[in-house]
């Protein structure tokens, strides 16, 4: 049987077979010699039958051209659905380069500022903070995770239609600026939430309605949809494990503007060439483009690698234990590798470095040099606590349902202890970058929003005079996907 691309396809003793017809150079061009063609394709069959990947769909960029889409593997296993370059797949946070996409449209158009406060935009929702001075988180720092923002993950169900807490709760318990706005990176969802309450409130559209009607649509992605309260059946079931392949529960994410959407390796080529500056300028201009080319770090929803194996790299990328997708661009060659897969084995860092070495003979001789050359690095344990950091802290853990008294001894005759809730416990505590962090298994009142206790709980803390504030993460420690959240520490130095 054959799809609507012209390839040919057939199952045998559970393998997909491609059979390329001739017409196949209509869609990877010239740029790739046939034995390019078979090495790549043999990644892919490699990830599917020796990493144990339910399906894998790349497209690959070269100045500015699409010269290779391929799938390999089942889209459905249980329905024998085999998967093609038009199967949506979860994006997770590769989401966020969506996100960042419709803020700088909104600019362009003089609806927003990037450098004014977050706060100024939002109407329904506000942003607070117990530290610092609200108004210097702004749209730029919060698309660069250093507005202050902290570890914030949470899902939900399909068949329930909505998040067991709204999002009016969600503001309330987690959009807390924690970190000097400006001082640290900090990957957050929830500042991407954020981002996305201030698109659907200078739009007066739902996200889902801005990504289609503005990025979408225009960019011709006829299989791209961000899922706010359920997700289409054509798309690439998420696969946990495997063999045997457990289907994974569907799921949405509370904050949907960070990852939520779903997009096609066919549709992903096109928003790349729009941020490669090859294509439709009236969504996005040359000169947004531009800008973009010239972040030096995390910035506008991708990563930036200055030196990525000899070239300036942008990334995205996103993974859950049942899907992996990214990114890769290089604009000064119109290079863009992107990697889509509906398990959490894929390794699409490895298949994206050996596409470019495929592509590129400079990228291959970095890279082999690169991977070759070994070098013995001591671990670093830490830095030394110093004598302010010493002794005896007390305070409280802040959560929705009450307060929780926490107190801290850091080198208290030798041990680090912590006590919360008067349950003592000895713990060893790193000192490094200015933070202090510490892992423990505790109890907290938080099980409306966590699920059933006990959790595991990660400290982190910086020292202001005084004070040592910050935040615990938590996460169940009984399952799978679990909730990720964070409450505001703060301890004082006692007298």
């Amino acid at each position: 049987m054959k799809n609507f691309l012209g390839i040919k396809y057939g199952l045998h003793k559970g393998i997909i077979i491609f059979i390329l017809l001739s017409n196949s150079t209509l869609i990877f061009g010239q740029s790739l010699s046939d034995i390019d063609k078979k090495k790549i394709k043999n990644l892919l069959i490699q990830q599917v039958d020796h990493n144990n990947v339910a399906s894998i769909s790349i497209a690959v960029i070269n100045k500015g051209k699409v010269i290779l889409e391929e799938s390999y593997g089942y889209a459905n296993k249980e329905r024998k659905i085999v998967a093609t370059i038009h199967t949506p797949y979860y994006l997770a946070s590769v989401t966020k380069s969506i996100t960042a996409t419709a803020i700088l449209q909104l600019a362009e158009k003089g609806k927003i500022s990037l450098h004014d406060p977050v706060n100024k935009y939002l109407t329904h929702y506000k942003v607070t903070s117990k530290f610092w001075n609200i108004d210097s988180v702004t749209i730029r720092k919060t698309l660069g995770h250093t507005a202050g923002f902290t570890t914030h993950d949470r899902d939900c169900y399909p068949d329930k239609m909505t998040c067991p807490i709204t999002m009016a709760t969600t503001f309330s318990r987690y959009a807390n600026v924690i970190w000097k706005p400006g001082s640290k990176f900090d990957y957050s969802n929830i500042g991407y939430q954020v981002l996305g309450e201030i698109i659907k409130e200078q739009s007066k559209m739902s996200l889902a309605k801005y990504f289609e009607k503005e990025i979408f649509s225009p960019l011709k992605m006829k299989n791209s949809f961000l899922a706010e309260t359920a997700i289409p059946a054509n798309t690439a079931l998420r696969y946990r494990g495997g063999p045997p392949f457990s289907a994974a529960e569907l799921k949405i994410s509370n904050t949907p503007a960070s990852s939520s959407a779903y997009s096609s390796v066919n549709d992903l080529t096109k928003f790349a060439l729009l941020h490669l500056g090859y294509i439709d300028r009236e969504i996005l201009s040359l000169k947004t483009i531009k800008l973009k080319e010239t972040s030096l770090n995390n910035d506008f929803g991708w990563s930036v690698n200055q030196d990525y194996f000899g070239f300036k790299s942008f990334y995205a990328q996103g993974g859950t234990t049942d899907a992996q997708a990214s990114i890769r661009l290089i604009p000064t060659e119109g290079i863009a590798v992107i990697v889509l897969a509906n398990s959490g084995h894929a390794d699409c860092n490895t298949i994206t470095n050996k596409i470019l070495s495929v592509l590129n003979k400079n990228f291959e001789e970095n890279f082999e040099k690169q991977t070759k050359t070994t070098s013995s690095t001591l671990n670093n344990p830490g830095e030394l606590f110093s004598e302010d950091l010493k002794g005896e802290w007390g305070g409280e853990i802040e959560t929705f349902n009450g307060n929780v008294p926490v107190k801290l001894c850091i080198q208290c005759n030798s041990e680090n202890k912590i006590e919360i809730d008067n349950d003592i416990k000895v713990t060893s505590i790193n000192y490094k970058n200015g933070v202090v962090s510490f892992n423990l298994i505790h109890k907290i009142p938080i099980d409306e929003d966590m699920g059933n206790e006990p959790y595991s709980l990660r400290f982190y803390l910086s020292q202001k005079e005084n004070t040592l504030y910050g935040v615990v993460s938590t996460m169940n420690i009984d399952y799978n996907n679990a909730p990720r959240l964070s409450y505001i520490v703060k301890l004082k130095k006692a007298e």
